[in-house]
């Protein structure tokens, strides 16, 4: 079965906004930006992780406790992430509690700088020699 990206992003934008918390995977509830933009999928030789980025440019501020601007650069920006299954659906989804969990961020690394967003994380991903896709 192939999957038409573009109506999978529209289909889990309509969901995003019924969410009415969303949280990172420590449980840290994220209070930033909204904007779904795009899937991503990128893989190495041992995982392969298919996400919808939430938002670009997110500020440090935003981010769980290891990224906060007194531990890394105060401009630093990340791109918050919701993990998809197989099937380019929310992985941790709850529809009657209307949370949606495990956000993560798709460079994480503090020591990496670039512009917070989906195509700025190309390089990263090419540099660790990983696959790294993006569906609009």
């Amino acid at each position: 079965m192939s999957i038409n990206m573009t109506e999978q992003i529209q289909k889990l934008k309509t969901i995003i906004k019924d969410v009415d918390k969303f949280y990172f995977s420590m449980n840290k509830e994220y209070v930033g930006p909204i904007d779904p933009v795009c899937i991503v999928s990128y893989s190495s030789k041992i995982i392969k992780v298919k996400a919808l980025v939430m938002a670009e440019k997110v500020p440090a501020m935003y981010l769980p406790f290891g990224f906060l601007p007194f531990l890394v650069d105060p401009n630093h920006l990340e791109a918050v992430i919701a993990y998809l299954n197989d099937n380019y659906e929310f992985q941790y989804y709850n529809p009657e509690t209307k949370e949606l969990k495990g956000l993560s961020v798709l460079v994480g690394d503090k020591e990496y700088s670039y512009d917070g967003t989906a195509k700025g994380a190309a390089d990263f991903f090419k540099q660790k020699n990983w696959t790294y896709e993006i569906f609009y």
